[in-house]
């Protein structure tokens, strides 16, 4: 039970430290899956199955932890498809980091997962204070093996409070991710630091690399910008395109089939009649506020259907909406201010300043939890310790004897993470220093004492309607009976093409593959997407209602781009823009040759050319050119071969074509540490081959099929 007690007194700061641990929970063992494989899947890796079920379940243990650390009994569709983009991509990671690692016999120890307890180190650790010395300041596993065995006997004693149970299990289970992500990380950082120490170089290396970056070099530039170039003096033909196709293909590879759709959205706003409505009844709560006929918290929570819910609480400014805020400096406490509309939220506000005060924006406090099985009991108890505390005894031995600690915490605004966190900090704001306050809740008791106050600031009482501008049920069935009526006359995508913009709607194009959630960015588009994946090319989907219930969708399929080498098509504007550089190329280098150059000045003559001074070029890094905003690796390069005096011939660059003449060269003042290099080296090439990058190749390399989008 002593430990139950620890957890329970540092349960308002828990929230905030289990972020910590986020990323580790889903990168953990939860995610190996090794039953048979189910009827339906959502996927496979390396035709491994991730069954519904499995996956599912892990959506679920992230979403939990998710709530947990928020506060919040919901999350938003961006917030789910997030959670459900990252359970899969952490499965797939942790499937191909696993099957690589016992390849080469790989595996975490027992030892070395005693080793990571024993150092207590690891950024996890913080999720869990209550296992820490509260004289070292340090994770202490004594403190962890008597939790685990305390747990390990809950079975075994009978009549156990259910919400004792619930809070062991619960802490129980953000322990066993904690571990499974610690095993997961280990492995993980042995697979990476086995591809690490293979990265390495040689003297020859490290001494090119050290000449690279100490020798430099001024230039004289003259730069032709390709943008100066007319496009009437050069000729694209299709041959030209597909040449530069077939030379960069491996560019064009896609791992995953796409598809491309071409859709109309219908954007319903509130009609005139609509806003009338609403502002009549902003109005009318609006007047109940001035009049003082309700309770404030009536008016706002009960008729009006505000957005922001009343509570009896004193805040700072910068916590409610700025359109709030704009116009409260003017109002007085008393007075109700509105209707007014808000354009940048879409709402229709009224508001009252109930009250304001000087109070402290942040306080300090300790707290004695009291639990009891029994109502009477719980009074009795918590009742003693009041008592004794306003006698004068002492809140450390008080707290000690309730096998909790004394220690004191601040809380301010800010740092109220959940619901619980805020009915302590809605007590604190009404309480002096020193003074003793009992907040029931639904665990049992808190008794709460204020230790200090400070930062005081003015704070306000607000109760604030604030209406969005929602739409009728007419005004929604006007849009869609206007809308159906137009879809209702072509059957394929190409009729909807031809005839959406003569009828006055936009036609979007976009492609999408199956990592996707929505279509144009709007939620709740889900079917649709699945619409797309099991159509031919040519359907035309019936309207979907999504959104908010405020868009009207129709999408058509037009292209199917399978797994493999993109069509040229697709690509065509990245080509053009590749083969129009080289014909510009090709034309300056020809104009170039008229002049018989012998000098950087002369390459005046050309049209658009600037002659301009590039100092401190070295081999090791791309140069850079302030007149065309690019890099140019090519510079470099004849900086470092080239001698003082030499005119180079027409360079074609990245953004131009480069008549180059070296100035002087120097070195720096720099003596050669053949150690000091090597590690520059091998962190240049470790930076480029990170972990993230080895993961992409794992991913390349694999065979991966992503089906979420059929069920979820």
């Amino acid at each position: 039970m002593s430990t139950l007690q620890k957890i329970r007194s540092k349960g308002p700061l828990l929230v905030g430290v289990i972020a910590l641990g986020i990323f580790a929970f889903i990168a953990g063992d939860a995610f190996k899956i090794f039953q048979p494989r189910q009827p339906h899947d959502v996927g496979e890796v390396d035709g491994k199955a991730l069954s519904i079920a499995d996956y599912q379940q892990m959506v679920e243990e992230y979403t939990t932890i998710q709530k947990s650390m928020y506060g919040n009994n919901t999350l938003s569709e961006e917030d789910n498809n997030q959670i459900k983009d990252m359970v899969w991509n952490t499965y797939v990671n942790n499937e191909l980091i696993a099957n690589e690692a016992k390849k080469l016999g790989l595996v975490v120890t027992k030892e070395e997962m005693a080793n990571i307890l024993e150092e207590g180190t690891n950024p996890i650790f913080n999720m869990f204070p209550m296992f820490f010395n509260e004289q070292t300041g340090l994770f202490d596993k004594d403190k962890l093996f008597m939790f685990l065995a305390e747990y390990a006997n809950i079975g075994k004693t009978p009549g156990l409070d259910p919400n004792y149970i619930a809070n062991m299990q619960q802490m129980h289970s953000f322990w066993a991710f904690a571990e499974r992500s610690l095993m997961q990380e280990k492995l993980g950082e042995k697979y990476l630091g086995l591809i690490s120490a293979a990265l390495t170089t040689n003297k020859d290396e490290v001494e090119d690399h050290f000449s690279a970056r100490v020798n430099q070099a001024d230039l004289q530039a003259a730069i032709i910008p390709f943008s100066d170039i007319d496009e009437s003096l050069i000729t694209i033909n299709d041959s030209d395109l597909k040449k530069e196709y077939d030379k960069n293909l491996d560019k064009f590879k896609q791992n995953i089939e796409s598809r491309m759709i071409k859709y109309v959205d219908v954007k319903i706003n509130p009609s005139v009649q609509d806003i009338e409505e609403l502002e009549r009844d902003v109005t009318e709560s609006a007047e109940l506020l001035r009049s003082g006929e309700e309770e404030v918290s009536s008016v706002i929570n009960n008729s009006s259907g505000s957005q922001i819910a009343y509570n009896d609480i004193f805040l700072s400014l910068e916590l409610y909406p700025e359109d709030v805020v704009a116009r409260v400096n003017t109002s007085v406490v008393g007075e109700t201010y509105g209707p007014y509309t808000n354009a940048q939220d879409a709402t229709i506000n009224a508001f009252k300043v109930v009250d304001k005060r000087t109070l402290p924006d942040s306080i300090e406090f300790r707290m004695i939890q009291v639990q009891a099985f029994e109502a009477e009991a719980l009074v009795k108890r918590t009742d003693s310790i009041v008592n004794a505390l306003n006698q004068g005894a002492s809140f450390a031995e008080l707290a000690e004897e309730e096998q909790q600690t004394a220690e004191s915490f601040w809380l301010s605004e800010r740092t109220v993470a959940n619901q619980e966190q805020f009915m302590i900090y809605s007590t604190l704001t009404t309480m002096d220093k020193n003074e003793i306050e009992t907040l029931p809740m639904q665990t049992g008791n808190i008794i709460l004492q204020v230790v200090d106050r400070k930062n005081f600031k003015e704070k306000y009482k607000l109760a604030i309607v604030k209406r969005s501008m929602e739409i009728s049920s007419e005004t929604a069935n006007h849009a869609y009976n206007e809308f159906s009526q137009f879809v209702a006359q072509y059957s394929t995508v190409d009729e909807l093409v031809a005839n959406a913009e003569d009828a006055g709607y936009q036609l979007s194009t976009q492609e999408i593959n199956t990592n996707m959630h929505t279509i144009g960015n709007i939620s709740s588009t889900k079917e649709a997407v699945r619409w797309v994946f099991d159509s031919k090319v040519g359907d035309l989907s019936n309207i979907y209602e999504c959104g908010d219930r405020d868009h009207l969708l129709v999408v058509g399929l037009s292209d199917i781009i399978p797994e493999g080498y993109r069509p040229m098509k697709y690509v065509k504007e990245g080509l053009r823009y590749n083969v129009a550089n080289d014909k510009k190329a090709e034309y300056i280098s020809a104009e170039l040759a008229k002049l018989n150059v012998s000098s950087v000045a002369d390459v005046k003559a050309i049209d658009g050319a600037v002659i301009d001074t590039i100092k401190h070029v070295s081999f090791s890094t791309p140069a850079f050119i302030g007149q065309t905003r690019s890099n140019e690796p090519a510079v470099s390069g004849y900086a470092a071969v080239a001698q003082p005096g030499q005119v180079s011939k027409p360079i074609k660059g990245d953004a131009g074509v480069f008549v180059l003449s070296v100035l002087n060269k120097d070195r720096l003042e720099e003596e050669f540490d053949e150690t000091q290099e090597k590690s520059r080296v091998e962190n240049e090439l470790k930076y480029l081959t990170n972990g993230r990058s080895i993961i992409q190749d794992l991913i390349e390399s694999a065979k991966i099929d992503d089906r979420r989008y059929l069920y979820f």
